[in-house]
């Protein structure tokens, strides 16, 4: 790997966890009583949107299949939705809810993926070849 090779995955990290952050903040600010609270959920989405990010430019590289693209969208999604629901007591008048946490994770990641298709596109970032 080279110097110019972490540079790009570094691009296509920060790009994915500006993504994120931007798109979760107002839910995070609603759900979020408390600062700390507020700050670690940011951090959380931060952290999971550089990982995707990295990965998504790793398995996408050049290629243009979609069912590649939407399965690194799905497989981030759903381990980040499936994460929030477990272990948790969740009444039946609460299940919708609790799924909604699922499909927030799902367009959190396909927002990203979005974005790193565009910076793909326009040269940003550079695919991993």
């Amino acid at each position: 790997m080279t110097d110019q090779d972490r540079l790009e995955s570094l691009k296509a990290g920060v790009l994915s966890a500006l993504t994120v952050v931007i798109a979760d903040s107002g839910v995070a600010l609603y759900l979020s009583s408390r600062l700390v609270e507020l700050g670690l959920r940011l951090a959380i989405v931060a952290v999971s949107g550089f990982l995707f990010g990295v990965t998504y430019r790793y398995a996408v590289r050049g290629d243009a299949n979609p069912h590649l693209k939407s399965g690194v969208v799905g497989a981030f999604g759903l381990v980040r939705g499936l994460a929030q629901l477990e272990g948790l007591q969740i009444p039946d008048e609460v299940g919708a809810i609790a799924l909604l946490s699922l499909f927030e994770s799902l367009g959190l990641f396909g927002l990203a993926g979005l974005g790193l298709d565009v910076a793909l596109r326009r040269s940003w970032v550079k695919p991993r070849l």
